[in-house]
């Protein structure tokens, strides 16, 4: 009631209102109805409130994302991230950079996303902007991990967590506790990553954070995945895709069916492996994302290695298309069971049929 009455006697207050409540919509994942809100309000400014309605694209463009719209997101924050330089306004600069750089994470532009990530950390650094800056260095973390280097990572996040912890909240504490859980666990301390991962669970209980809570089955699973226990792991991985699957999070309802594929192979359950790859591919395609395309084809293909090797050759094929490398060791493989005729008839079979699957098919 509050916010339709601001809409209609004072539209910049809703903008700036509905803004402030992007944290509350954001941890119960009710972005649609974010989303909704600030669409009304930004419909409803005054024509010379140009600052204000990016400042309501910027916002907009983060529950587009949150709901799989790369390409609404992506436009809505460059939008911001240009008024910002036009403007002089560092400080929305570096929160439109940072921004930026998890969009085109997501549409797996991944240099860009690196490079607009360290030009926002350093405009945080240079404006002592310390309130902005845990969040950049967890972004910088994971970059460093897919790096494969881990220390740095690790270094990146301790600096963060004594930033967030003198000047932070708890949700952010969160987020930098359960990636440090993940460089433990991608450095073998398993003991660690756990106390690490039930210290963050407990921190994003306490805030409410729906979303967290909902995918923790899937850092769970992963644990127990790597401990050997493919029966745990099943459990936890169905638990985090029903959570998922109830917010709406289709990124996060992906990943759960490409984990719950790799249970199902794992126990030889081929049929199920498959269904949760076709899953998790018609949600990617979806979505837009080439790399999470990439990556379950290239699971596809190892599912399809032992029943059907020209279905694997496809498959790898048409990831390499949209722009995996393929497992030399598999195709070589393949390719000595085939012959040499089959694989290259299934290679280009698989190579032309990658249009189904890419979006932006044609686009290159």
């Amino acid at each position: 009631v509050a916010l339709a009455w601001l809409i209609e006697h004072r539209p910049v207050a809703a903008v700036e209102v509905c803004s402030g409540l992007t944290h509350y919509f954001d941890i119960r994942g009710a972005w649609r109805e974010g989303r909704g809100w600030l669409e009304r309000a930004a419909e409803a400014l005054p024509q010379a409130e140009e600052d204000v309605r990016r400042l309501a694209g910027l916002r907009q463009g983060w529950f587009s994302l949150l709901l799989g719209d790369t390409g609404a997101a992506a436009s809505l924050t460059g939008e911001r991230v240009n008024a910002c330089r036009r403007s002089g306004d560092v400080e929305g600069l570096c929160l439109a950079l940072y921004q930026s750089s998890i969009v085109a994470r997501a549409q797996s532009r991944l240099e860009q996303s690196q490079a607009e990530l360290e030009a926002a950390t350093q405009l945080a650094r240079d404006q002592a902007l310390v309130s902005l800056l845990p969040a950049m260095l967890h972004g910088l973390a994971r970059h460093a991990g897919e790096h494969d280097d881990p220390q740095r990572a690790m270094d990146l996040l301790d600096e963060a967590v004594r930033i967030e912890g003198a000047h932070g909240s708890r949700r952010g504490l969160a987020n930098i506790v359960n990636r440090r859980a993940e460089v433990a666990a991608e450095m073998g301390d398993l003991d660690e990553a756990r106390r690490l991962h039930e210290q963050a669970h407990a921190l994003y209980a306490e805030v409410g954070d729906r979303l967290s809570l909902a995918s923790y089955g899937l850092a769970f699973g992963e644990l127990a995945w790597r401990q050997g226990d493919a029966a745990e792991a099943a459990r936890q991985f169905q638990a985090a895709l029903a959570g998922l699957l109830e917010l709406g999070h289709l990124r996060g309802v992906a990943s759960a069916h490409r984990a719950l594929a790799r249970v199902a192979k794992a126990t030889a359950d081929t049929r199920a492996a498959r269904l949760h790859l076709a899953e998790c591919l018609r949600i990617n395609q979806q979505l837009g994302d080439r790399a999470a395309l990439a990556a379950a084809l290239e699971a596809l293909a190892a599912v399809e290695a032992e029943e059907d090797p020209a279905a694997a050759v496809r498959a790898l094929a048409s990831a390499s298309r949209l722009g995996a490398a393929a497992d030399p060791t598999l195709l070589e493989e393949l390719r000595t069971r085939l012959g040499e005729e089959a694989c290259d008839a299934a290679w280009s079979a698989g190579w032309e049929s990658a249009d189904c699957y890419d979006p932006a098919a044609g686009a290159d």
